[in-house]
């Protein structure tokens, strides 16, 4: 038996998922100013197979310069950023890793 014919099995026995697997992806996006940054990060988010993309705060949005990519990954909006997150959490079982850009 090769060690890529056991691969899966050991997965199986360690209670994963498996080769190939891949855990829905989900991106934050907090109270965008710039009319242009929800298309844009739709775009990339379409590309690496986001799941869904959550706004959280102002609801003055649009995924204007999406270029068809918002048909692909889906919008949800948030009134605040900690419901976005405890939803994450409590209902999409995710970890949350925050960055921000200050320039």
């Amino acid at each position: 038996e090769t060690p890529e014919a056991a691969l899966p099995v050991a997965a199986e026995e360690a209670g994963q998922q498996g080769p190939g697997h891949v855990h829905p992806c989900f991106v934050i996006m907090h109270s965008v100013a710039k009319k242009h940054n929800v298309g844009t990060i739709s775009r990339c988010c379409t590309a690496f197979g986001v799941k869904e993309i959550c706004l959280a705060g102002s609801r003055h949005f649009n995924s204007f310069g999406s270029m068809g990519s918002d048909a692909h990954c889906q919008l949800r909006h948030f009134p605040r950023l900690e419901a976005c997150v405890a939803h994450l959490k409590e209902q999409e079982g995710c970890e949350v890793v925050g960055i921000e850009i200050t320039d």
